[in-house]
């Protein structure tokens, strides 16, 4: 994982936000406390991604169906409820 992690509070919870920049690849390298369960939303460059997926410590956005290449200064944003 490279990138910033910042904490927010909210009403009725807690959320925290992954900032992930300098990667070409769909494969994103997590911390531990990334899970399925706990991702609230995918953006990469404020775009919304639908399709993704979770296996062994890695996020996998689907770019096939983005209709997208990952690109080395896109900004990849991972919203997640750490409450979960």
């Amino acid at each position: 994982y490279t990138g910033r992690l910042g904490s927010f509070n909210f009403v009725g919870g807690y959320t925290s936000i992954m900032e992930v920049t300098g990667i070409v690849s769909p494969i994103i390298s997590v911390p531990s406390f990334v899970r399925i369960d706990n991702i609230i939303s995918v953006t990469i460059n404020g775009i919304t991604v639908y399709r993704y997926s979770y296996v062994s410590g890695s996020l996998i956005i689907d770019t096939v169906s983005l209709g997208y290449g990952i690109d080395i200064d896109d900004m990849i944003r991972i919203e997640l409820n750490t409450n979960n």
